[in-house]
Order: C-alpha cells, then sequence, then structure tokens
C-alpha cells in the first residue's frame, strides 16, 4: 500500500514538474529535490523515487530515453553514500552540502552526457555553453536548495527525526 502512495506522490510531484514549474523562466527540478532529501534522510525508497520520477521525466525530455532515469539513480546513490558516511549528523548544513552535491552532480551528468551523445551522432539536441546557461545553472541550483531548505525546515517542523540530539547533558556545578 504504500508503494502505491509513493507512486501516487511521484506523479503528482512529476505532473507539477511538467505543468506548472516549466512555465517559469528559472526551473527546479522538483523529483531531483525529492529524490536528494528522501536520500538525506537515509531512506531507501529514494531509489524508487528516482527510478519513476526519472522514467515520468523521460516521457516528457528531449533526451534519449533513460538518461533522466540513469542520472537520478547516480544522484540517489551518490546523496545516498554522502549522507550515511560523509555528513552522518543530519543538520542544515550537510543537507545543504549534500544538496549541492546532488544538484551538480545532475547538472554536470547530463551536460556531460549530452555532449557525448551528440558527438556520436545519437542526438541533435546540443546545448549552448554560453553566458545565459551559467547563470541559468546558477539559478536553477539556488532556487533547488531553497527548495531544499524548505522541505528541510518543514519535515524538522513535523517530525524529531531531523532535530539535533545531544548525547551529554549538561552537568550543573552547585557551589
Amino acid at each position: 500500500m504504500r508503494f502505491i502512495i509513493h507512486l501516487i506522490l511521484i506523479i503528482i510531484a512529476g505532473l507539477i514538474q511538467v505543468s506548472l514549474v516549466n512555465l517559469f523562466k528559472v526551473q527546479t527540478n522538483l523529483i531531483l529535490i525529492s529524490v536528494i532529501f528522501l536520500s538525506f534522510l537515509g531512506i531507501d525508497k529514494s531509489f524508487w523515487w528516482a527510478f519513476f520520477g526519472g522514467i515520468f521525466l523521460d516521457i516528457y525530455s528531449l533526451y534519449p530515453f533513460g538518461l533522466f532515469t540513469l542520472t537520478l539513480l547516480i544522484v540517489a546513490l551518490i546523496s545516498h553514500i554522502l549522507s550515511g558516511r560523509v555528513f552522518t549528523n543530519h543538520t542544515f548544513l550537510s543537507m545543504l552540502a549534500t544538496g549541492i552535491c546532488g544538484i551538480l552532480t545532475f547538472k554536470i551528468f547530463l551536460l556531460a552526457a549530452n555532449q557525448i551523445l551528440f558527438l556520436l551522432r545519437i542526438t541533435n539536441f546540443y546545448l549552448v555553453l554560453n553566458k545565459m546557461y551559467w547563470i541559468n545553472l546558477f539559478w536553477q541550483s539556488a532556487l533547488g536548495l531553497l527548495f531544499l531548505t524548505l522541505v528541510f525546515l518543514s519535515a524538522r517542523f513535523i517530525s524529531r527525526r531531523l532535530r539535533k540530539i545531544f548525547i551529554f547533558k549538561e552537568k550543573t556545578i552547585q557551589v
């Protein structure tokens, strides 16, 4: 039953992504943000989100089918490793670092795959690396981090899982 709920949430996020978010000049990827956040929490469902969300985004993309799925699975794996082995304290700064690594991995992998597929003449879609590309990359990353921050703060407000836990209590000295 939980699988169906996750699948419905993926479809809703994908529909919002392809219908509403793409209307704005600066875009963000809601599926990517969900995958990074679920990986940051250490939830294994992030791989399901990456797989099914990638398939949903592949349907509506100009890239060859499977490229978004593969990219999101790589981002889920890297974010999962980073949050489990490097940024283990689940604080706000570790979430931002995981988010930056995930967003940049996504963008770099898509750019590299696009260039390779264009050189191999598999696709005729080519990204021009001009000034506007780099400005949009910066704003997309900043907007993605802003959405990650909002999701993190909302989850922290709702759940105790992301609140900082101190192992030692403060000792008071009585005189």
